[in-house]
């Protein structure tokens, strides 16, 4: 590759996936607090487990993991 030539990216969007331990306050946080709005939902047994969240251009993903059982998180 020379000097001067030209790069072509794939790359649109790199969004962070944090994980949360309290959803609701999450939630809470980013979009009422902050005004980010929910773009997409996972709801696992009446309970967010996971949100797309957006404000303008930026994203993130948040999730609350299981804090009990063999796959869970501490």
């Amino acid at each position: 590759m020379g000097v001067g030539a030209k790069i072509e990216t794939n790359v649109r969007q790199a969004v962070p996936f944090f994980a949360v331990s309290n959803m609701e306050a999450s939630v809470h946080f980013y979009v009422d607090g902050l005004g980010f709005r929910i773009a997409k939902k996972w709801i696992d047994q009446d309970k967010l487990r996971w949100c797309w969240i957006e404000l303008g251009d930026a994203a993130l993903m948040l999730q609350e993991f299981l804090t009990e059982n063999h796959d869970s998180w501490k």
